[in-house]
């Protein structure tokens, strides 16, 4: 480790290998790779233009140190190896890095129950563990389907042990109650591969097996049994009604849309069908180092998950090679990365476009993945906005209004209210006011509008102004004795001015931010919507009415 302040530039050499920046008090802040080492922190120590983040990371960073590998490869697994190990506070990571969960089925056990598994696997003879699977939620809803379908103990270990009578799962046909001898062992183990079989992708198979199974209880007069796996094929077959992206069954992809906030959505299609739908969150973006947060995603996710062996992504990797050679030594099979550009995917008709070059299948797996992150920050950015919102201003924000004025030229002036709570949108706050045209400007015109609100008596914890300092002036003259906290934001810089009139800069990837823009957005269409009927209402041509 040497200290920057002393570090000679000489020293270090022009080799591929992982660099180490670390605070004064030693604690790891930023964790890089280069194929040369002193090209690379050159750049660093001696330029004087650098992005905030970067700017910011150097002016914390008091030591160097450097690790020299052989080559590029070995400089990417190394890099992202320490990165999951250190937690650099100025690296890309997963806000919510938890280990994924396995199902664990011990077929040591006479009767065996299907179990949540967390950790690492053991190799313990006969007990079989299905996973990863990159969606715990997803998993639990899994798990209590095909326990209320295949008539499985679910119960604990304990609870088995010691039951003396059966339970109400029994008598809602949704277990054999082994614990009171119901089912013997050889029977209960053929409805636990049934699971396995569930589990591992192979309905076709268990739909066989439990049509076989049915058949015999039927033939042994066994009424019961067999009415209860008759349902459970019911059960089965409304389950294969899945989102289904390939009939044939072939597609193996995953997609995976990376938006500009760091947002990440995957979707993995096996067998032809959409298995998982996942959103993660990346903290530390910037529109400057997508890649890297592309990457470090690639890294982390595909360490314990297999990937398809077509994985689609909507920006472009420099080390798209490295990744594709570190599946391969990880999974032992090849894996192909496919770029696939906004640019097509915002194309409506792409068959056109790149027929040639591009499946259009897997375009829509990668459409697919882009809309559910949509549909999902829309959900998201108020709950985790107003929560963020909350700690800024130290106070519970519970409802927040947005308000712009709209005009074209002069004309149809109108003023817009918007309204949200932490669950979304509340379009019975919205409001709309006319305006007189002309002879107002942008001033006058917001200090009318807010008049007319004022008279109607609508109370929210927080409004916002679209615009300046000039307009939020305006807004805390008329809202000078209300509890209201009034803050304007201004566009493209988007700078939040607060009460007092100082500045709050926040990064895009901000849940605060975020749900003030959508809020402003919000009020600004609907303003607009309002304006465009007027005008359009004031040039409509009167009908001829002479006889």
């Amino acid at each position: 480790m040497f200290s920057i302040e002393e570090l000679n530039l000489e020293d270090i050499p022009e080799l591929p290998g992982v660099y180490i920046f670390f605070s004064k008090e030693k604690k790891t802040l930023y964790v890089g790779k280069a194929i040369n080492l002193l090209n690379r922190l050159r750049n660093y120590l001696k330029s004087k233009t650098h992005d905030p983040k970067t700017a910011l990371m150097l002016s914390e960073a008091k030591y160097l140190d450097f690790i020299v590998v052989r080559n590029e490869y070995e400089a990417l697994i190394l890099e992202m190896t320490l990165i999951k190990e250190k937690i650099p506070k100025y690296n890309v990571q997963l806000r919510d890095n938890k280990s994924y969960p396995y199902i664990k089925i011990d077929f040591n056990e006479d009767f065996p129950a299907l179990e949540l598994f967390r950790g690492k696997p053991t190799k313990k003879k006969d007990v079989l563990y299905i996973g990863p699977y990159p969606d715990g939620s997803r998993l639990r809803s899994l798990l209590n389907y095909i326990n209320s379908v295949l008539p499985l103990r679910k119960c604990s270990k304990t609870t088995f042990k010691n039951a003396k009578s059966f339970c109400i799962r029994y008598q809602m046909k949704q277990c054999l109650a082994p614990c009171t001898g119901k089912v013997d062992k050889e029977e209960y183990k053929k409805i636990v591969l049934l699971a396995k079989n569930w589990l591992t992708g192979d309905l076709d198979r268990v739909k066989k097996d439990l049509i076989k199974q049915i058949e015999k209880f039927s033939k042994e007069e066994n009424f019961e049994q067999a009415a209860r796996l008759r349902d459970s094929l019911f059960y089965i077959e409304s389950f294969s009604n899945i989102k289904v992206v390939d009939p044939q069954g072939k597609l193996d992809v995953d997609a995976i849309y990376i938006n500009k906030l760091g947002d990440i959505s995957l979707v993995q299609v096996r067998r032809g069908f959409v298995s998982t739908n996942i959103i993660k969150r990346l903290i530390n973006v910037q529109e400057t180092n997508l890649r890297d947060a592309m990457l470090f995603f690639l890294y982390d996710f595909y360490s314990n998950i297999e990937p398809g062996k077509l994985i689609c992504i909507n920006i472009k990797l420099d080390e798209a090679d490295l990744i594709e050679r570190f599946f391969k030594e990880r999974w032992n099979k090849k894996h192909k990365i496919k770029v696939i550009s906004d640019d097509l995917l915002n194309d409506n008709e792409p068959s056109k476009k790149g027929k040639l070059r591009l499946d259009v299948k897997y375009l829509e797996i990668l459409k697919i993945a882009k809309e559910n992150l949509v549909a999902k920050n829309k959900i998201n950015v108020f709950k985790e906005g107003f929560e963020r919102l909350s700690e800024i201003f130290e106070k519970k924000i519970s409802l927040a209004f947005a308000l712009d004025v709209a005009h074209f030229q002069g004309e149809a002036t109108v003023a817009g209210l918007s309204a949200a709570d932490e669950k979304g949108l509340r379009k019975r706050y919205y409001r709309r006011v006319r305006l007189e045209d002309n002879s107002l400007d942008d001033y006058a015109s917001l200090d009318l509008a807010l008049k007319t609100l004022c008279k109607k008596k609508l109370e929210a914890d927080l409004l916002l102004i679209d615009g300046g300092l000039g307009q939020l002036e305006v807004a805390l003259k008329n809202l000078r004795d209300s509890s209201t906290i009034v803050i304007s934001l201004a566009k493209e810089e988007e700078v939040i001015y607060l009460t007092d009139k100082r500045e709050l800069r926040l990064p895009k990837s901000d849940y605060a931010l975020r749900a003030l823009m959508y809020l402003r957005d919000e009020a600004h269409r609907f303003a607009n919507e309002y304006r465009k009927y007027l005008f359009a209402k004031a040039r409509k041509p009167l009908k001829d009415k002479s006889y």
